[in-house]
């Protein structure tokens, strides 16, 4: 059985699975963590991680 996830704290988000992977098992984890930052309103990200990372 494999185990794997994704955890957000402060303005860190991690994604992780077990096992090796891929690049392409990679670049798709990376892009399931991008969509997931997308999506985040960014009053969260300014109320909880101090950051907007929309601005840069």
């Amino acid at each position: 059985m494999e185990i794997g996830g994704l955890v957000a704290e402060g303005n860190s988000l991690i994604g992780w699975d077990a096992g090796p992977q891929t690049p392409t098992e990679i670049l798709n984890r990376l892009e399931l963590l991008q969509q997931v930052t997308d999506n985040i309103p960014p009053y969260v990200w300014r109320d909880y991680a101090g950051i907007d990372p929309r601005r840069r």
